[in-house]
């Protein structure tokens, strides 16, 4: 990455810059998120002194979003001292698992990053000084999966670690602010600044009111359908019933996959559909999360993407297997699968692939990645 703008970015955000833009180079490297490393790195943004603008007009103004994106995130709201995931994605391991190359050179980078985690988490700790109690509680058990699969003696520094760690935010659950609230002011600067956007937060509420009516009328008529005169409630609760068993989901996740791909392509609804999307469990230590999406990125050799499909923990009491499980209902996983493969985000992980530019490839628009997906769910009901 030649621009020095651009890798100043993702010198802020490493493990995106790794896993969903496949700048390997940042392979086995933890990111500095103490204080004086997030002062450096912003230092950085908009390169040395003289930096010329890009030659594209569009990319320029990409980029600027995404530089005075950083300068919010990490200098006015300071966000890497109030929430976990910056360190949590920091400290994972799981971005070694996908095959976007040789399994050695992989495990290489996966010990030099796990031997880097004692500094790192100290730098964490030093960071997460201002984590609301309500944040701990969401995001403690994404902390404490992060030492799945790690051996208890080969490991010891790296575990040792990382309960110091999770004991910080365990303190912070109980200690922290009650209140998660950054403030209307910040929100909208958080919002706007990453899409180059004035965003009046009255106006955006008043829409999601809006948006929420809409569907819930699309809702109750879908309901009325197919039980008519029957509460909506009581109609979601007998679909979200309609599941396959623990050992039946990655089947269906499978024949699922295959058959949105065949109707994405057969109605041409994306410009890419190559590559191969395989479907499984999510790596262990993020099995958190029910399903997503670990694509074949844009600075990378092809490979397969993988959907990830996690089933409840056969541990589990039986009625927190059923809540889980009802996810995966005949009536939500179709969309789910919609949302995640095609024309969702493997599609679009195609599309970055074939992207002209290094500002279109690696700068992402959160809510362009999340809000496309979204809005094929309702395409694929219409």
């Amino acid at each position: 990455m030649k621009d020095a703008r651009i890798r100043a970015l993702c010198d802020l955000m490493v493990p995106t810059a790794r896993e969903a833009c496949g700048l390997h180079d940042y392979d086995g490297v933890v990111q500095d998120l103490s204080p004086d490393g997030v002062r450096r790195g912003l230092a950085a943004i908009g390169g040395p002194p003289g930096t010329p603008p890009l030659e594209d007009a569009h990319d320029e103004a990409h980029l600027r979003a995404f530089e005075s994106s950083a300068h919010v995130v990490y200098g006015e709201l300071e966000l890497h001292r109030r929430n976990p995931l910056f360190h949590v994605s920091n400290l994972d391991l799981a971005c070694y698992d996908r095959e976007y190359g040789p399994a050695e050179e992989r495990e290489a980078a996966r010990r030099a990053h796990l031997a880097a985690w004692p500094e790192a988490i100290e730098a964490s700790i030093r960071a997460l000084d201002a984590v609301p109690a309500p944040i701990a509680r969401a995001t403690i058990g994404a902390a404490r999966g992060l030492a799945a699969g790690l051996h208890p003696e080969r490991d010891a520094a790296a575990l040792a670690a990382h309960a110091r760690l999770v004991a910080h935010l365990e303190t912070a659950m109980t200690t922290g602010d009650p209140s998660a609230a950054l403030g209307g002011e910040a929100l909208a600067s958080l919002i706007g600044s990453a899409e180059a956007m004035e965003v009046d937060l009255t106006d955006l509420a008043a829409r999601a009111d809006s948006e929420r009516d809409r569907l819930r009328a699309m809702l109750a008529e879908a309901c009325e359908r197919i039980t008519p005169g029957q509460l909506p409630s009581l109609t979601v609760t007998a679909l979200l019933a309609d599941h396959p068993d623990a050992d039946g989901v990655i089947t269906e996740a499978t024949a699922l996959t295959d058959e949105v791909r065949a109707w994405t392509r057969e109605h041409e609804l994306v410009p890419y559909d190559d590559g191969e999307c395989l479907v499984g469990p999510a790596p262990e230590s993020r099995q958190w999360a029910m399903a997503m999406m670990a694509w074949a990125a844009p600075y990378e050799p092809d490979g397969p993407s993988w959907y990830h499909v996690t089933p409840p923990h056969p541990s589990w009491p039986p009625a927190d297997q059923e809540e889980w499980l009802q996810v995966f209902s005949r009536t939500t996983l179709p969309a789910i699968t919609v949302h995640e493969v095609a024309p969702g985000h493997y599609s679009h992980s195609r599309a970055l692939r074939n992207a002209p530019t290094p500002v279109r490839r690696i700068l992402m628009s959160d809510a362009f990645i999340e809000g496309w997906a979204h809005y094929v769910e309702e395409v694929a009901v219409e």
